[in-house]
């Protein structure tokens, strides 16, 4: 004991002299993480949380509907609301709200039809979203691209997304054009390409549009010309496909979708093989300005008198039925522009076109629009004017959530109907939504999506139980290092009995404005036979790695089963140092546990580096190394209070005083318990005398033993003054003492 004592005296004796005591008064946080509880099977219960539209008849949104005023059934049965919530997108209170409620996000999706449209009216309808993403979308609003030709069909060029960034890239080059710029990642999302991400950049170099397009635009369209010498029934069909695709894909994604179709539409003779020369008043004179709903549009359109009952309208009316039924409105804007004058027209897909088809055309975009309850806008040339409007008019809503008491999962079509006894309003709704199917019948689109609500809302979910350890660490001038650590129990591999693990794991790295900086995607393929023992006692460990830029992140960590689609999500926030400004940094503090009967596995191999990784002379060498040896960090490590535990520190930019050359810092740590009781952590000793990398980098080894603690859950709370700097940051880490 007394040998003991002589020795701790000696090498707190030999810190002192590099780490003198005193007080600072300059503090800020350098690394936090979202809030980690122990691990816990997820009771699945199902909450369903339907959009509520509610305008008066002047058509301004009502902002003072009480609960009281609403009833709501499914099948005809009344339920029980569970909330309702006012979201209106404008206010401070709505980044709040979406994190709460993820059906209150406000999603557009930008529809380009290069089937039934004119180079002019793409390009128009291009320009016109550009500055709609680069001036008018909020912070909050998801955003996602798509278009449908008739050679390459439908395609999703951008998932949701708030990445003005990205979205403005993939408007600029409508897919048209591969990006110089940027990378393709998983499931439609691009990146900054490493080599040149950091630079600074002026709005406007962010935001340069490259009109290269435009010709690629006149191409497509040209070729389109020479296939489809006329309209066809064929073509129509396949549009109408495609719809019923996309419908069946966003129904996986909840809150109400806005799909704002740019096209100048198909003649109605395919639906019903006889023209339609005569189109009414009412019908043909619709203004950008005038919103219409599908309760106000059909008092003057008698559909049936117009387009028939033909197989092919039957065709339409059941897909746009399922749009509606998967809460999406189609908003239709005609890119033609204002025609009034016979040199005003032009070709659409190689066929000269007239007033009277030009009417038969608006017409079928107003059927897209009535049918689903969203606007038309027409006859204009600015289309900048319908892209604000339905920011207005999409502003104000409510969110109405309940459980439903039936939890039974056949793959019906339950009927939602909404009613309020507030007289001298209209709402809308959706309609209905279908039961969940089983993840074996989901499309490649739908599995897409599925993860997309994961990636750009802040959803969590335990089906998949893991821990999570994310750092950052000192890279190459201004791109750092952030490892990554997963942990998985293994026990929860083995209760359903199967041939293979097949997880897929996914990381995204969100800049506090929203951008998606940084990703990485991996498969692991397990043995559950081979790997028992260890999945029975232990588990699974996971290493991979983001490369990022100084700043504020939102790292969402996701994980699926391949087989059942079960997905397993956190969001870590970590704030990543300027190293290179010179101000005090430090990375840890981080647990040294053995970890060799754990299934150890990397995603990130520097040798054989990948994505956006590849080629590039970067920082990618394994961060975790004390005495030239690497060792495996505590991922939410679980302690003994009667056994001591050894952890890591690596302090960045201590001043050195200028005549000795050794820093002047105090540390100090603490125990926080779960209700933010906080104590000093008394037994600590180093192992080692503190070693420096090089000036002002150290890296500091410890032993601590925590048998004053009652066994629970604990932050490992850590605080360093640089006295020469007046600086100090705070350092804290998640633990369970058992």
């Amino acid at each position: 004991m007394r040998s003991s004592r002589q020795r701790n005296f000696i090498l707190i004796s030999v810190f002192i002299a590099i780490f003198v005591i005193a007080v600072t008064n300059f503090s800020r946080y350098l690394f936090s993480q979202a809030e980690l509880k122990p691990l816990r099977y997820e009771v699945e219960v199902v909450l369903l949380e339907i959009p509520l539209y509610v305008i008066d008849n002047k058509g301004n949104p009502v902002e003072d509907l009480r609960p009281e005023e609403v009833t709501l059934y499914e099948n005809g049965k009344k339920q029980k609301i569970s909330h309702f919530v006012l979201v209106q997108n404008d206010s401070p209170r709505i980044a709040t709200i979406t994190r709460k409620y993820p059906a209150a996000r406000r999603q557009i999706l930008l529809f380009f039809d290069f089937a039934f449209s004119t180079p002019t009216g793409i390009i128009r309808a291009r320009e016109a979203c550009l500055d709609f993403i680069k001036e008018k979308i909020l912070p909050t609003d998801l955003v996602g691209v798509a278009s449908y030709s008739g050679i390459g069909g439908l395609k999703i060029l951008s998932h949701f997304s708030s990445d003005r960034e990205h979205l403005f890239d993939v408007v600029n080059t409508l897919g048209l054009l591969e990006s110089k710029q940027r990378i393709a990642g998983p499931v439609g999302f691009t990146f900054p390409r490493i080599d040149q991400p950091y630079r600074d950049e002026t709005e406007a170099d962010q935001f340069s549009p490259a009109r290269m397009a435009d010709d690629r635009i006149a191409i497509l369209q040209e070729q389109l010309n020479k296939r489809l010498a006329r309209i066809q029934a064929a073509n129509v069909t396949d549009f109408i496909s495609s719809l019923n695709t996309l419908s069946v894909a966003l129904n996986t994604i909840q809150g109400r979708k806005h799909i704002i179709y740019f096209s100048e539409g198909f003649d109605s003779k395919v639906l019903t093989g006889r023209a339609q020369e005569q189109v009414s008043g009412e019908t043909s004179v619709t203004t950008g300005s005038e919103f219409v709903s599908r309760y106000v549009l059909s008092r003057y359109i008698d559909t049936a008198s117009q387009f028939g009952d033909g197989a092919l309208r039957t065709q339409l009316d059941g897909v746009l039925n399922k749009i509606a039924s998967a809460d999406c409105s189609i908003h239709t804007v005609d890119i033609g522009g204002l025609k009034t004058q016979a040199g005003d027209l032009n070709q659409v897909s190689g066929q000269a076109t007239s007033v009277s088809s030009i009417h038969r055309r608006q017409e079928t975009l107003t059927t897209f629009s009535r049918e689903t309850g969203g606007q038309i806008f027409r006859n204009i040339n600015e289309l900048d004017q319908p892209l604000e409007n339905l920011l207005k008019v999409t502003n104000t809503y409510y969110v109405i959530g309940y459980y439903p008491e039936d939890k039974k999962k056949e793959g019906r079509f339950r009927k939602i109907k909404i009613q309020t006894s507030r007289s001298g309003v209209d709402i809308s709704y959706r309609k209905g939504y279908y039961e969940p199917k089983p993840y074996s019948k989901y499309t490649n689109l739908e599995k897409s999506l599925q993860l997309v609500e994961y990636i750009v809302k802040d959803i969590s979910s335990s089906k998949i139980q893991f821990e999570s350890c994310v750092l950052a660490f000192r890279g190459k001038e201004s791109i750092c290092q952030v490892p990554v650590f997963l942990k998985f129990p293994g026990r929860q591999f083995l209760e359903k009995k199967r041939k293979a693990i097949n997880l897929e794991i996914f990381s995204y790295a969100i800049s506090s404005s929203g951008n998606f900086k940084d990703f990485f995607h991996q498969t692991l393929t397990i043995s559950p036979q081979k790997s028992k023992k260890d999945l029975q006692s232990f588990g699974i460990k996971y290493y991979d790695l983001h490369l990022l830029s100084p700043g504020d992140y939102r790292i969402k960590l996701i994980v699926r089963d391949k087989n059942t689609g079960e997905i397993g999500s956190q969001i870590q926030k970590i704030s990543v140092p300027d190293y290179e400004k010179g101000d005090l940094a430090v990375s840890g503090p981080v647990f040294i546990q053995p970890g060799t009967d754990w299934l150890l596995t990397r995603g990130f191999d520097p040798h054989k580096p990948g994505g956006r990784k590849i080629g590039i002379n970067l920082p990618l060498d394994y961060p975790f190394i004390m005495d030239n040896k690497s060792f495996i960090p505590g991922v939410f490590p679980v302690l003994e209070t009667s056994a001591p535990a050894q952890f890591y520190i690596k302090i960045y930019n201590l001043k050195l005083h200028p005549q000795v050359q050794i820093p002047q810092t105090e540390m100090s740590f603490e125990m926080v318990d779960g209700e933010g009781r906080s104590a000093p952590l008394k037994s600590m000793e180093f192992l080692r005398n503190p070693f420096q990398v090089k000036p002002g980098e150290f890296d500091l080894l410890f032993q601590a033993n925590f048998r004053d603690f009652t066994p629970g859950y604990y932050w490992l709370k850590l605080t360093i003054r640089d006295l020469l700097a007046n600086q100090e940051v705070i350092s804290q880490i998640p633990l369970i003492l058992e």
